[in-house]
């Protein structure tokens, strides 16, 4: 990744100052999380740090979501006590995207509010319906089995 600038008598490999702060950089990223190929083509100047840096913690983000999901869901199994049927529906709600989480809950509303009259109110009704939160609490979580019993198919795996 970075080629010593020279060799001592015995073998060792010695440094310049712009090779040891590339050799810096590299740990700094490896430490980050970073692939080697990724660190390689910073190092070598081929990508632009902020660019992978960005990129890197978007996905950081991502996974961050996804271990707060799993949390809630986990949260939710440990003070519900919920059957098998139950907690694998909550994993699988817990894994769809926010706009087809927030469809199932329309979709709840929708049949709860089905005779309510007249049409305005119940219009109201779903523009002041909160969808569900990217970071959802247990409690939030145990709820979503709620919306719709019977009515949600899980996704094929």
């Amino acid at each position: 990744m970075v080629a010593p600038v020279t060799r001592t008598g015995a073998g060792y490999r010695r440094y310049d100052a712009d090779a040891v702060a590339r050799l810096r950089l590299a740990r700094a990223l490896r430490e980050l999380g970073m692939g080697m190929a990724v660190i390689r083509d910073v190092v070598g100047e081929r990508r632009d740090l902020a660019e992978v840096a960005g990129a890197h913690a978007d996905a950081i983000e991502a996974r961050i979501a996804t271990l707060q999901l799993q949390l809630a869901v986990l949260r939710s199994a440990t003070h519900r006590r919920p059957d098998i049927e139950e907690l694998t529906t909550m994993t699988d709600l817990a894994r769809l995207p926010a706009a087809e989480r927030d469809a199932i809950v329309h979709g709840f509303v929708a049949r709860t509010m089905r005779d309510v009259c007249p049409s305005p109110y119940r219009e109201g009704i779903f523009a002041a319906t909160p969808g569900l939160p990217g970071e959802p609490t247990a409690e939030q979580a145990a709820a979503w089995r709620a919306t719709s019993p019977g009515r949600w198919r899980r996704p094929p795996r």
